[in-house]
């Protein structure tokens, strides 16, 4: 039978480490705090009863404090689980949805101001390991929002290079131009599709839909289990309708020119680039092989324009429960290029 000391010792191990995990998970300790909360943790296995007793008092005040400030209704179960998806000690981060987050904490703005504007799918990071630097605002994770920065990075770089080249134009210059042109293309469809999956994800969490939608959503038919994958313009034109409960697509070739434009861009570029075809022999009228000696620098930039109205037209549609793309969603400056903002 075990003592009633190592009873109590449990019992406080228990309340400390349901402490220690709450502001682990709301990411309010630093590097320099986070030591020290360890060591008491160890602590209590071998401190004197009358120590230990003495914590347990001013604990039991710290937790009901951290517990009502950030709202905390979860269990030291749930804690764990998440926190054991860390592994080992790296330095690195535990990237957990806001969908998660948002069924343990009530008020887990407290913990991140900008939490409220993420959409259900946002990935908030969580520093398990203590590395984060004091003062430093918790970062977060948002797919659509790291394809737009490799969209607007590419961009960046093809201004610099034309810029750089201007004076010359080499066939190696001309080939490293195309190549960034066609990376570009490929990025703002990239752009485009994880953005729309999103949104497919949110739905599911949010809405209960049909069995007609949820396959719409999921890319799948119900019936047979098999993949049953929807193009662009589909996804365009159903996932706002779903997410909206709309009795017709809100959002079509007819009232919005920017989805025009994607929609003949993707039969024109986006198929061009993912399924490259030569012709011989020639046929009358341009071939896929045509884009990759006439695609443009202005005809880039009118798609990944179009692509970004496009995207804010949508969220405007859908609400603040779908995130505000506004975090991550930027335009070009005056100069043509991505301000710095754009990737922070």
């Amino acid at each position: 039978m075990r003592s009633s000391s190592a009873t109590f010792r449990d019992r406080a191990e228990v309340l400390y480490e349901r402490y220690r995990g709450i502001l682990i998970l709301a990411n309010a300790l630093d590097p320099s705090g986070r030591p020290n909360v360890d060591r008491t943790l160890m602590e209590i296995k071998k401190a004197p009863r009358r120590q230990v007793t003495q914590l347990v008092l001013s604990l039991r005040s710290d937790l009901r404090q951290v517990t009502e400030h950030f709202g905390f209704r979860g269990t030291l179960a749930d804690i764990r689980s998440v926190l054991s998806s860390a592994g080992a000690p790296v330095h690195a981060y535990l990237f957990v949805t806001k969908q998660l987050l948002s069924q343990l904490f009530d008020h887990y703005d407290r913990a991140f101001p900008d939490f409220p504007k993420l959409p259900p799918h946002a990935r908030v990071a969580i520093d398990p390991f203590g590395i984060r630097r004091p003062g430093q605002q918790p970062e977060w994770f948002q797919l659509e929002g790291a394809l737009f920065e490799d969209m607007a990075a590419l961009w960046n770089t093809y201004v610099d290079f034309r810029a750089s080249s201007a004076s010359s134009r080499q066939t190696t210059q001309v080939k490293r131009e195309r190549a960034l042109l066609t990376s570009m293309v490929r990025a703002v469809f990239a752009l485009l599709e994880g953005y729309l999956n999103g949104i497919a994800q949110d739905v599911l969490h949010l809405e209960s839909v049909s069995q007609q939608d949820r396959d719409k959503l999921l890319e799948q038919d119900s019936r047979t289990g098999r993949w049953r994958p929807l193009s662009l313009r589909d996804k365009l034109l159903q996932y706002p309708k779903i997410a909206t409960w709309s009795e017709h697509p809100p959002l079509a070739e007819s009232n919005c020119p920017q989805l025009k434009e994607i929609v003949e861009a993707e039969v024109r570029l986006r198929h061009a680039l993912v399924h490259p075809t030569p012709r011989l022999p020639e046929t009358e009228g341009p071939t896929r092989e045509t884009m990759y000696i006439q695609l443009s620098a202005t005809e880039v930039q009118a798609l990944f324009l179009a692509a970004i109205e496009l995207i804010d037209r949508i969220s405007s549609l859908l609400g603040p429960r779908f995130g505000d793309v506004a975090l991550w969603l930027f335009r070009p400056d005056a100069s043509g290029r991505f301000s710095e903002a754009a990737f922070t």
